[in-house]
């Protein structure tokens, strides 16, 4: 079959590179290391797709299923001396797969599961009714999250302490789901459509990791500046009334997408600390080592075993831990825990705790 590879033939560059090392990121990949597969690590992958972009292999079914075996966890990033982008190439080709109509179970999957996502999403944010007001600062709880309700009570708190009017937008999408799956068109409908509902606000806080992973490479103007939830709340606590410590011992659990990428790990310890009077526990593997939950890339839907056998892992090392509870970045990561048994909440559940009682 001849596919057009309109996006991925520009990135020839990166998978030559990656066909010429000699495996070094292997390691890091924890979908290749679940499952005992190269063809699915980091470099298996570049290496296939400069097979394709070479005119050596076709872009067909068993490449398509492959790609898909990617978190976009970013550890083959951090390992890789040439700072190769192995995730950004892999949704490249997801792209390309996806305009030819290279179609698998696991594309058929990832489209069913976007078609009913688009229409919750559409619904939602016709209801939302408003846009973000001159000055104002925005939440954004982010979609795939439903603890707007809990949440809401830190808008009063938030609106005193820092002078201005606080929103925290639920049920609005930033568009990366569609961009994992290859929807490059209505990845960026959703992505535009956010950024004019809150081009007057003065600052966009992503609560969620994923979201601010993604709008921070992402977005464009008229977006404002887009801030993560734990840099946000260090600087909004440090001018706060606050309670006193809680003194409990909590994990800390880093984000792929607000850790490893951005490298922010100070601030969400710095909170934590704040709230607890002491610094988080750190796990075995954490900071640019920290394991990855197996919730992102679309992997529950393309790999749900190997997905599930990543979070295992992950739930293993806070157990080993000892620690009463562990703060995470996301509701995927909190809710895939959660499913083993381990007590999972968002910085921003814990503020809510801490800040106004438990629920």
């Amino acid at each position: 079959m001849s596919v057009n590879l309109q996006v991925i033939s520009t990135l020839q560059d990166r998978t030559q590179t990656c066909s010429y090392c000699p495996k070094l990121c292997r390691p890091a990949c924890p979908v290749a290391t679940v499952e005992g597969n190269d063809a699915h690590s980091a470099w298996g992958l570049m290496n296939a797709l400069d097979d394709v972009t070479m005119g050596r292999a076709e872009m067909d079914a068993t490449l398509t299923d492959a790609v898909y075996a990617c978190t976009g966890c970013g550890a083959c990033r951090a390992h890789c001396e040439l700072d190769i982008d192995v995730v950004g190439t892999v949704l490249s080709a997801r792209a390309d797969a996806r305009r030819n109509s290279v179609s698998t179970d696991k594309t058929q999957a990832v489209r069913e599961s976007l078609a009913k996502r688009s229409a919750r999403v559409s619904r939602r944010e016709h209801n939302v009714g408003r846009v973000a007001r001159a000055g104002e600062v925005v939440l954004l709880v982010g979609c795939s999250d439903r603890s707007g309700a809990s949440l809401r009570s830190l808008e009063p708190l938030l609106s005193k302490w820092l002078g201005v009017s606080v929103w925290l937008a639920e049920d609005l999408c930033c568009g990366m789901p569609w961009r994992e799956a290859g929807e490059l068109q209505e990845s960026s409908q959703h992505l535009a459509a956010l950024a004019e509902r809150m081009k007057d606000a003065s600052e966009l806080v992503a609560l969620d990791a994923g979201c601010t992973g993604f709008l921070k490479t992402e977005a464009r103007d008229p977006m404002p500046r887009v801030v993560s939830s734990a840099v946000f709340w260090e600087r909004v606590l440090a001018r706060a009334e606050l309670p006193d410590f809680t003194g409990e011992s909590l994990a800390i659990h880093d984000s792929c997408r607000t850790g490893r990428a951005l490298g922010i790990f100070a601030e969400p310890r710095n909170v934590i600390a704040k709230i607890t009077g002491r610094s988080p526990i750190e796990l075995r593997a954490s900071k640019r080592e920290s394991l990855c939950s197996g919730g992102g890339g679309l992997l529950p839907l393309t790999y749900p075993n190997t997905a599930d056998a990543m979070t295992r892992e992950l739930a293993g090392l806070v157990r080993e831990s000892g620690a009463s509870r562990v703060v995470v970045g996301c509701s995927t990561t909190q809710a895939r825990l959660t499913r083993e048994g381990i007590k999972a909440m968002t910085l921003e559940r814990l503020l809510v705790e801490w800040l106004v009682g438990p629920a």
